[in-house]
């Protein structure tokens, strides 16, 4: 048995209200691959900090949609990576092209919406975490949050990805025309397994068959 997070990041891990049932195409390799193993997949929901807190002292086994870090690789072994995925800075469709990056939307003096607790890319976070810049940064849990700041004109970009502006602009009745696309900043993402109950020869076993499981065409058209 694997213990494993699951968040609110649609279409790709998410709990199905209509049945209960964590679905997303995420879920559907970390099961696949520990089939491979012999093992299930048990799936937890908890806050994103509580879930990498709980990975370092072992009361979860892994975590999915992680980007590689120093200080988590102290406590958690890496996958190998299983999708990339590029945050992009959405703006108003009518924002001059001068603001359409992160450093020309915050020089403009405009303001931006960012998920709390969120590891991003250096490029993001190097302008997000400037003293300078902290009133211009909106810090929230939700991404229906930055959707309603942005369409209350309360913030002038967000951080997000074309799945969020597509899914929740659509649950939310927003038009997604709203936005346009701005610089995008892509990373790979893992899964990343406590050191405290995965071994190193699990983790090769694992990361085999997740690599099988990726190659097999299976998962082609979800990522």
């Amino acid at each position: 048995m694997l213990t494993s997070w699951v968040g609110e990041e649609p279409p790709y891990l998410y709990t199905d209200v209509s049945t209960g049932e964590v679905v997303g195409p995420d879920a559907e390799v970390l099961r696949a691959a520990a089939a491979s193993v012999g093992c299930r997949v048990e799936f937890l929901s908890l806050p994103w900090k509580r879930a990498i807190q709980a990975l370092k002292t072992g009361d979860l086994d892994v975590v999915p949609y992680a980007k590689f870090t120093t200080d988590r690789a102290l406590f958690a072994r890496y996958s190998r990576p299983y999708r990339d995925f590029v945050h992009q800075l959405y703006v108003p469709s009518e924002t001059p092209s001068g603001a359409r990056t992160l450093s020309g939307l915050i020089a403009s003096g405009g303001r931006v919406g960012v998920m709390r607790g969120y590891r991003y890319p250096l490029g993001i976070e190097q302008i997000i975490r400037d003293p300078s810049y902290q009133s211009q940064v909106v810090f929230v849990s939700e991404y229906d949050q930055l959707l309603h700041l942005a369409h209350k004109w309360r913030i002038h970009g967000i951080i997000a990805s074309d799945d969020v502006i597509t899914t929740r602009c659509a649950a939310l009745g927003y038009d997604t025309s709203f936005f346009d696309a701005g610089q995008g900043f892509p990373e790979h993402l893992h899964f990343i397994f406590s050191r405290q109950t995965v071994s190193e020869t699990q983790m090769r076993d694992l990361n085999m068959a997740l690599q099988v499981a990726l190659e097999s065409g299976d998962f082609e058209e979800l990522y």
